[in-house]
């Protein structure tokens, strides 16, 4: 299979490793994409992994090319079982060339009944052992023995555990090399070499490895974030550890407050003061910021909302990846709260998207909602280029000379009033929860209600993303004119690009801003279409009955995924056929 993608330079592989929470099963995973990455090749990592300290089943997936790759395909041709449960769990997705690597110290060949020339004994616990180690290291040599079968040089990962360990001293860091080299020298046949001699598209150009949680948070602080508040709850809280960790550099205040609730109120009550301000959450926490919507949507406060969503209702699955907070952030809050909800697709756009985001905050003076999955908020993906000047700052409307009756909330032309911080001479004023009028005063007036209800939904009304090609209210992948067209949002996009490539007559429609809902943009983007598919991570079609309610179009096909995984390509492909 690979000898002929090899002849014409082509080069895919995915290498998944499992095993039990505990054994360093994910950052097995971020090292070998790191590796790859680095020399040159296009990566996606993902893992999927149990609510539990300890067991449980994890595993993760490193897909490997050195062509742009959109999405994960079904089959791995190296399969690194750390125990016989991920033997019995994903040997059906081997490919037939493919090769399933086991420590026979823990798993008995002879319980395995699969082919000899599928199966690769090599004694990872016994290998770091003898270098010293603990047998808790394991999973260092099968590292090393990767490398080896894909045909690969052991240098990236050598200079990549120096990295990691150098905070540890020069000894660990020698042990963990010579666990590493130790697995590779085993495995370091020809004969086992699944691929052999593939080099990476751009060895001696920069390449960015991010989690979509990374990319939100570089995009932040390239916005000139100043405060985020947050409360863990997974998969949001890489969020807030990014920004821990480069805090102190970039001069931002970084709050782990005590509920999600503190959170909120902690990034409004920032923001009204004049800082950037943000917040992450998932959904269970997202429900309890609610309320707080709806104040800084009166207030006419900037805020900046990431949600990562994951299954629910409740508790749900904590760890496992689902889009079904759309009607939630479009909508929840009490009475109309007019916002903007936005939706990436990948981690580039997570990165434009988030620092466009604090440019409309404070623009509209308005909460914006960026919405993740657990999917994208923490898989990895290789990126080429980010383009930190593309979005040039704008802090929005405001007036700077001293005037006295100063009305906050005025009413203008364009529905927005100038802003100033609190505390500037000559510009007082009151801002409350409640209805007010222009000053702030609370006012339970009917004219005045009605102008302030409108006022807050018509300054949002004509809001249009656009950051070059990269950022657009609707996005057209393939021929404009095909007469079949699947509509997605958010993390979906992969799939159905690489499900969609080869299909004739196809197009696929990405739905990035989600409120206000792009309804010209939309109706062109269909206009001609014969057969309209959706495609959603959730068990309701949400973006469907928002198509239907913003625009009349009825989509009666849907290819929907709810049971906390993500989409391959494989199936939205078959389910187009």
């Amino acid at each position: 299979m690979f000898k002929n993608k090899i002849k014409n330079k082509q080069i895919r592989f995915s290498i998944r490793i499992g095993g039990p929470a505990g054994e360093g099963i994910v950052s097995s995973g971020q090292i070998l994409a790191k590796v790859f990455s680095r020399s040159g090749f296009k990566v996606l990592m993902s893992g999927e992994y149990y609510s539990l300290i300890r067991g449980g089943h994890n595993y993760t997936t490193v897909e490997v090319s050195n062509q742009l790759i959109y999405s994960f395909k079904k089959e791995v041709e190296i399969l690194i079982s750390l125990d016989k449960r991920t033997i019995s769990e994903h040997r059906n997705f081997l490919s037939s060339k493919g090769l399933i690597v086991f420590d026979p110290t823990k798993i008995n060949p002879k319980e395995i009944e699969l082919t000899k020339d599928k199966l690769l004994a090599i004694p990872f616990t016994k290998l770091a052992q003898e270098a010293g180690g603990q047998p808790v290291m394991a999973n260092m040599a099968s590292l090393g023995a990767a490398l080896a079968i894909i045909g690969q040089p052991m240098g990236e990962l050598l200079k990549l555990i120096s990295e990691m360990f150098s905070r540890n001293g020069q000894a660990v860091v020698d042990l963990n090399q010579k666990i590493a080299q130790a697995g590779f020298d085993f495995a370091d046949k020809p004969n086992l070499r699944i691929v052999s001699g593939g080099q990476g598209t751009n060895n001696k150009s920069k390449q960015y490895l991010l989690t979509g949680n990374q990319a939100a948070a570089l995009g932040a602080m390239s916005a000139g974030l100043k405060f985020f508040a947050g409360y863990p709850m997974t998969p949001a809280t890489g969020i807030m550890e990014f920004l821990a960790e480069w805090a102190e550099e970039y001069k931002i205040v970084v709050k782990h407050s005590e509920d999600e609730i503190a959170a909120s109120l902690m990034a409004i009550g920032a923001g009204f003061s004049g800082a950037r301000a943000m917040t992450a959450t998932s959904g269970g926490g997202l429900c309890l910021m609610v309320e707080s919507f709806g104040l800084a949507t009166m207030a006419e406060v900037p805020l900046v909302v990431v949600d990562c969503q994951r299954p629910g209702p409740a508790t749900g699955l904590p760890t496992r990846t689902s889009q079904g907070d759309l009607k939630l952030v479009a909508y929840g809050t009490v009475d109309s709260a007019p916002r903007i909800v936005l939706s990436p697709g990948d981690q580039e756009e997570t990165f434009y998207l988030t620092k466009l985001a604090f440019n409309l905050a404070e623009i509209y003076q308005a909460p914006v909602f960026i919405l993740l999955d657990k999917y994208l908020a923490e898989s990895q993906a290789s990126l080429n280029d980010l383009k930190f000047d593309l979005i040039k700052i704008d802090r929005g409307q405001s007036r700077v000379e001293p005037k006295e009756n100063y009305n906050r909330f005025a009413l203008t032309l364009n529905s927005i009033s100038p802003r100033v911080l609190p505390g500037q001479d000559g510009r007082t004023y009151t801002a409350v929860g409640n209805e007010h009028n222009e000053f702030g005063d609370i006012s339970e007036e009917p004219k005045i209600r009605n102008l302030m209800l409108k006022k807050r939904a018509d300054k949002l009304a004509k809001v249009k993303i656009s950051v070059a090609d990269i950022i657009k209210p609707i996005k057209i992948y393939g021929p404009k004119s095909a007469k079949k067209a699947v509509v997605f949002w958010g993390s979906p996009k992969g799939a159905v690009l690489e499900a969609i490539k080869d299909l004739k007559d196809f197009k696929a429609i990405q739905v990035m801003q989600l409120r206000p809902f792009p309804k010209e943009e939309f109706l062109e983007a269909v206009g001609g279409v014969k057969r309209l598919i959706l495609v959603e991570n959730n068990f309701d079609g949400q973006l469907g009955d928002l198509i239907r309610e913003q625009t009349g179009v009825l989509v009666n096909e849907k290819i929907l995924r709810y049971d906390g995984r993500p989409f391959q390509f494989e199936e939205v492909k078959l389910n187009l056929l």
